[in-house]
């Protein structure tokens, strides 16, 4: 299990033993961990990992079984006055489809109060919702539906920014420009900003830091550069068969400069073997392997994804239940 910094002042959200049980099925089981002040920070999982029962947690719309979390220093249970600045989109956003877009705004700018029209105007043009502004919210697309629920959830300018899966039903021009919007929330205001998405390509070019969860349990807390090791040259090497890929494991383990790559998914290939370089070039870690005498088919750059990663992961597991 991973184990995330102690809980300080620059955390804006920290859970401390977060728990949430339905009878026999333990949703999230003990999380803890913090978001940093001012972070675009990626809250990642599978399907059913617990992602969405927390964040439902940290706003209020279910209780917790056990623990707690910390919302601007403070703890968070029972004190519904924090989430006055939190914006959030939690799944499908909810509209009254006879009102317009604008009028949706302005109903939920007024229930929060911050009936706004300038800041309303301004936000129908961050989500490229102004030509569509006075067509009822029921017209809408999903898309178009995803982009007013983001404009709502930054309405009164929050300093926490809560958002699952914000670029759902978007088209990959509409997703450019709703991270680009979020970028400049974090850059120019100084929002945190935590948000769930199975895009992890997306996450990867977007956030600073992440936490990964697994059937409710924190796997891995790190910044996205250090989860995929960039500061590391990377090359996946295929071997003529088993045996020698097993040579050569054993063999690279003991050279100065490099390493095995043991999250790399290409370990589930028997044949091949994925190295880190941080002390050493590709053509140098290549003289070396050819002067081994060990023979092998290719060697091949193999920059990590975050794809690979929650691949690797999901293979890991499914040897160990095996």
């Amino acid at each position: 299990m991973a184990t995330a910094p102690a809980r300080s002042e620059d955390h804006i959200v920290f859970f401390d033993g977060l728990t949430k049980r339905y009878g026999d099925l333990m949703a999230v089981d003990g999380l803890t961990f913090g978001v940093p002040k001012g972070a675009l920070f990626g809250f990642l999982g599978a399907n059913g990992a617990g992602k969405s029962t927390t964040l439902k947690m940290l706003l209020g719309l279910i209780r917790p079984t056990a623990g707690t979390f910390y919302l601007f220093g403070e703890e968070g249970r029972g004190k519904p006055r924090l989430r006055r600045h939190v914006g959030a989109l939690i799944e499908s956003p909810a509209f009254y489809d006879h009102l317009s877009g604008r009028a949706n705004l302005e109903v939920f700018a007024r229930m929060n109060g911050s009936p706004d029209r300038r800041q309303i105007d301004e936000l129908l043009e961050a989500v490229g919702l102004t030509q569509a502004a006075k067509k009822k919210a029921g017209s809408y697309s999903q898309g178009m539906r995803q982009r007013l629920g983001v404009a709502q959830a930054m309405l009164g300018e929050p300093r926490l920014l809560v958002l699952d899966e914000p670029t759902n039903g978007l088209d990959p021009e509409g997703s450019r420009e709703i991270w680009a919007l979020l970028r400049r929330q974090v850059a120019e205001r100084g929002v945190t900003i935590l948000i769930s998405s199975h895009l992890l390509h997306e996450v990867e070019e977007g956030c600073d830091q992440l936490a990964i969860i697994d059937r409710g349990k924190l796997v891995r807390y790190d910044t996205v550069s250090n989860l995929l090791r960039r500061g590391a040259s990377r090359v996946a090497v295929e071997f003529v068969d088993e045996a020698t890929a097993a040579r050569a494991r054993a063999l690279i383990k003991k050279w100065d400069g490099v390493s095995l790559d043991s999250d790399a998914l290409a370990d589930a290939v028997s044949t091949k073997v994925v190295v880190l370089m941080p002390g050493m070039t590709a053509a140098q870690f290549n003289q070396r392997l050819s002067q081994s005498g060990l023979a092998f088919h290719f060697i091949q750059p193999a920059d990590r994804t975050l794809k690979d990663y929650f691949l690797a992961m999901r293979d890991k597991a499914e040897r160990r239940s095996g």
